[in-house]
């Protein structure tokens, strides 16, 4: 037989302060966790206490999710990461946002994703810097490249450098 759930506070209660006394584990919802998760926002708890409340019915929940008990699978309470481009979206100076929102997604396209994200993070990082310290500072156009003469280039050892 399986063990029913205790109350609340209850020593034996293995779901970390779940509110569903009286229930099997097979006999959880999803409006059970969606009403614990209600009422522990309205908790007035420390944020600690409040975070590791959130890692555990996050936690029962996809077990239960996995053995087939509730339908929907849980969410996950931090707010998902940036992509590169909305990083680089995210800088002051409207001149270097462009480029570097260009540059997030031409390396995008090449490297890795974390790649991409720790590179356009430590540009966010410098154009902030920019932004408070140099606010008049633009971003560099690229010069003209200059051609070399027809003689050199025809020079025969010019290639064995």
């Amino acid at each position: 037989m399986e063990p029913e759930l205790g109350p609340p506070g209850d020593p034996s209660h293995g779901t970390g302060g779940v509110p569903v006394a009286g229930k099997t584990l097979t006999q959880l919802t999803d409006g059970d966790f969606d009403s614990a998760a209600r009422e522990a926002e309205l908790a007035n708890v420390r944020a600690s206490t409040a975070a590791r409340f959130a890692g555990r019915c996050l936690a029962l929940r996809q077990l239960c999710f996995q053995a087939g008990i509730v339908n929907r699978p849980p969410r996950d309470s931090k707010a998902p990461s940036l992509s590169p481009a909305e990083h680089a979206a995210a800088i002051t100076q409207p001149d270097m946002c462009r480029d570097v929102i260009r540059y997030a997604e031409v390396i995008t396209t090449t490297l890795r994703p974390a790649t991409a994200q720790m590179r356009i993070k430590a540009i966010r990082v410098l154009a902030d810097w920019l932004a408070e310290h140099h606010p008049d500072a633009r971003p560099a156009r690229p010069r003209a490249r200059r051609r070399r003469s027809a003689r050199r280039r025809s020079h025969p050892r010019a290639h064995r450098r």
